[in-house]
């Protein structure tokens, strides 16, 4: 009751009304730029190659963005993750569909999705108790659900319209999130202390230095991390051919997609009582366990029913323990300090190796034994993390603090 309060506060109520607009604009992009990449190069490798630039140049910025804003405000991040946000679309719209547009239009995506993401973990550090990020967590992830279910629909009608309406209607999409921001930018100003200059400006080395140390202490909470990512990017790439192949079978194939995408718009706001009750990692492990082997079956079962039921309850699993996971990795950055920032990065960094590899692996599996059985092996290594997790992380983890300060002696922890 208390979170629902907190939500009704301007300042969280505005950052989610931000949120979602930034989401269906995301929706529409990633729903268009596929179709029209293919068209422009004629060739899926070569349109593989380039969506996946975007996550190269994501996983550079992770680097630098973990020195760049360590003690930033959340609203400093997100005027920079709107301007990319705004010249992504516009990039497409005035130099026409030619395969370099795309590749300077996919860098910028790149780094507009890591300053989102960086956004997002400033600001529920800043602005949500402790207790309550669970609750967030799960309430983003309806957001996001519901603005990728409908935004796909959006950009199918805008396209039958006009070639570039999708282009168009995402710009209006990012315009309203600048406009909302604008209008209501002092009541995202926060008073946070600012990090000292020496301690922005460290060394590649030092940064290496330092992500390191924290994946040796939370090395499960990456790996889980990453195979889930590993696991939404194989959904989002064999998956839809998967739903294809199921839809030409049977009629009831057509409901294999929505079977995954569904339940999060519903069972994400469940996580935060769940976890409360579970503990945040604890969750995460065990929902990611029974996810997995729940789409362990489409390695070897026909029936088109027995799917969508196989793959509606992994994904059930799947809504309710991703935002435990985001909540755990949010505790640890408020426990770190400015050094958080770091931890923000690493753990994108994850996100960007799984959308970098995702489809090819997935496509790998696909090509030897078929799209239904990539999705079980999939599947497998996303009960596997899990396992590992609740074998590994019994006890809460102890953060290096004295490494770190080795590694950053002008930082106190």
């Amino acid at each position: 009751m208390n979170f629902l309060k907190s939500i009704g506060q301007s300042k969280m109520s505005l950052y989610c009304t931000l949120f979602a607009l930034l989401m269906i604009g995301d929706g529409i992009m990633s729903y268009f730029l596929p179709v029209a990449i293919e068209e422009s190069v004629g060739n899926q490798l070569l349109m593989g190659i380039i969506l996946a630039f975007s996550s190269v140049v994501g996983l550079f910025c992770d680097f630098v963005f973990s020195r760049l804003f360590r003690g930033k405000s959340f609203s400093v991040i997100i005027r920079k993750s709107l301007a990319a946000a705004i010249t992504f679309p516009i990039v497409v719209l005035v130099f026409g569909r030619q395969p370099w547009v795309f590749l300077i239009a996919m860098a910028i995506w790149g780094i507009y999705y890591e300053l989102a993401m960086f956004s997002n973990y400033h600001f529920i550090d800043e602005t949500i108790p402790t207790e309550e990020q669970p609750l967030m967590w799960g309430f983003m992830g309806s957001i996001w659900s519901i603005a990728w279910f409908v935004a796909p629909i959006m950009a199918a009608l805008a396209h039958d319209y006009f070639a570039n309406g999708p282009l168009f209607l995402a710009l209006v999409f990012y315009l309203l999130g600048l406009i909302t921001f604008l209008g209501v930018k002092n009541k995202f100003k926060v008073i946070k202390k600012e990090a000292p200059k020496s301690l922005t400006e460290t060394s590649a080395k030092q940064e290496l230095s330092v992500w390191l140390i924290l994946f040796k202490k939370l090395w499960p909470v990456y790996l889980l991390n990453l195979m889930a990512i590993l696991l939404m990017a194989g959904f989002w790439s064999v998956g839809a051919l998967l739903a294809e192949e199921l839809s030409d079978g049977s009629k009831l194939g057509m409901l294999f997609f929505s079977a995954w995408t569904a339940p999060p718009l519903i069972f994400s706001a469940f996580s935060g009582p769940i976890t409360k009750r579970f503990r945040k990692k604890r969750t995460a492990f065990a929902a990611a366990l029974l996810s997995g082997l729940f789409l362990l079956p489409l390695i070897w079962i026909h029936s088109v029913l027995a799917i969508i039921i196989f793959t509606f309850m992994s994904s059930v699993c799947y809504a309710i323990g991703y935002p435990g996971l985001d909540a755990a990795i949010q505790e640890y950055i408020k426990r770190l300090g400015p050094v958080g920032n770091d931890l923000v990065g690493l753990q994108s960094s994850a996100a960007s190796f799984a959308y970098i590899f995702g489809p090819i692996i997935a496509g790998f599996l696909a090509s030897f034994f078929g799209n239904q059985a990539a999705l079980g092996a999939l599947g497998a290594m996303f009960a596997i993390a899990g396992i590992v997790g609740l074998i590994f992380v019994r006890h809460e983890i102890r953060l290096p603090y004295e490494a770190l300060h080795k590694a950053l002696p002008e930082q106190k922890f």
